[in-house]
């Protein structure tokens, strides 16, 4: 059996020799090195985090073997992958490496911090620190039921966007490289952790930029990055920051004109969530005609699901803008016909719509319509629930949260 009690913890200010430790143990060391000094949770690499970490200890780029012992670890059955993350998990907290709630929140000492992140470099930095946010993100994403606009997560987010922003201080070039899910997410958790919009507005600034220097000013990052920066104005802003917003989204959606094909799908997003900036700014006759325009333009073209179901939304948010809630509805209304005929009423498509028309009901006050309509959506989804199916958890997260705040049970009484 495998003793897990910890040695005491190195002294911060003492060297930490790391070479008695083994090698999978100090590859796990470096990966846990990238993260919060602070604390991360354990099952970031102990939990679902194995499946990402386990490849980089069976290689621990860091530590060259001779050729056969590099063949002969490529050729070993993968499914103790678990079992060996653990076995160096427990190695680095008996070595005092890990130090704090094995069960909960661990962290790395300083010296071994220190210690561990010397021997890295060149490609075994790029590989640990494709590990670590992987790990990061695969984590983050399971807890909020692989929705990243869920509400806050207080017992979550913070420490998140700590580890996340810890792991960018040392590796954010090599994140951008690698185009990481994890820079999105953190921009993503900044507005539903309610941070000012100018912090949110500042991350997705510095991001674009970021993209720009080392992809390119017309990848799909730096402008998706841009996209990102126009809607934390239009999100939780008033109508001064949605006029900010509009700007914004002229000048990208000339640059998608110019860098994509006519009717291409970013570029019609684009031109959609103008329509809302535009409509948020108190422009809301304006708005109609411009997503009327769009919408035109993507029936033409033969936009599917999700463009069709963006335009109809947008369209519904201008409209109610603009004084008429019963339009509004009745757009919504309409799309949930729409999708059902076309996918079948437990499409993924039908079931966006038939939210989306709980989404509208809301806005219009008829909260009771509202919450019958959110209830139905889950007796769908749970009828036919499959572990197997991301957006089976995604949709029922959004249904539970917005009957949440509505102070409405998930159940009828």
């Amino acid at each position: 059996m495998t003793d897990h009690t910890p040695s005491p913890a190195p002294d911060s200010h003492a060297p930490v020799d790391l070479s008695r430790l083994p090698r999978r143990a100090r590859a796990l060391l470096e990966v846990a090195s990238l993260l919060d000094p602070e604390g991360f949770p354990a099952e970031v690499l102990t939990g679902l985090g194995v499946l990402d970490v386990a490849p980089y200890l069976r290689e621990a780029p860091g530590q060259p073997r001779p050729v056969a012992r590099r063949i002969l670890a490529a050729l070993r059955p993968k499914g103790s992958d678990a079992r060996t993350v653990q076995r160096a998990f427990a190695q680095l907290v008996q070595h005092g490496h890990l130090v704090g709630d094995p069960s909960s929140t661990v962290r790395v000492p300083e010296a071994a911090r220190r210690a561990a992140l010397a021997a890295l470099a060149g490609d075994a930095l790029t590989f640990a620190a494709g590990t670590a946010a992987d790990a990061l993100d695969g984590y983050w994403s399971y807890r909020l039921d692989l929705n990243p606009t869920a509400p806050e997560h207080p017992g979550l987010d913070p420490v998140m966007l700590a580890n996340t922003a810890a792991l960018s201080e040392t590796a954010g070039d090599i994140l951008v490289e690698l185009s990481h899910d994890l820079l999105f997410q953190f921009g993503h958790r900044l507005r539903a952790t309610r941070r000012p919009v100018e912090e949110e507005a500042d991350y997705w600034r510095r991001l674009a930029a970021e993209f720009e220097r080392l992809q390119g000013p017309d990848t799909d990052d730096a402008l998706g990055a841009r996209e990102q920066l126009a809607g934390a104005y239009i999100e939780r802003g008033g109508r001064e920051e949605a006029e900010t917003a509009v700007e914004l989204y002229d000048a990208l959606l000339a640059d998608r004109h110019r860098v994509h094909e006519p009717g291409h799908e970013e570029t019609f997003a684009t031109a959609v969530n103008r329509g809302a900036a535009l409509a948020l700014a108190g422009r809301a006759e304006e708005a109609v005609a411009a997503l009327q325009k769009v919408a035109t333009e993507a029936a033409d073209r033969g936009a599917g699901w999700p463009t069709t179901s963006h335009v109809r939304d947008r369209l519904a948010l201008a409209h109610r803008l603009a004084g008429r809630p019963e339009t509004a509805l009745s757009l919504l209304q309409e799309a949930v016909g729409t999708e059902e005929e076309a996918h079948g009423r437990f499409s993924r498509p039908a079931l966006e719509a038939r939210l989306a028309l709980a989404g509208g009901l809301r806005e219009a006050e008829r909260k009771d319509e509202a919450a019958d309509a959110y209830r139905a959506v889950l007796h769908d989804v749970r009828a036919r629930y499959d572990s197997r199916n991301p957006e089976h958890p995604m949709l029922i997260g959004r249904a539970e949260s917005a009957l949440a705040e509505l102070g409405s049970p998930a159940f009828e009484e």
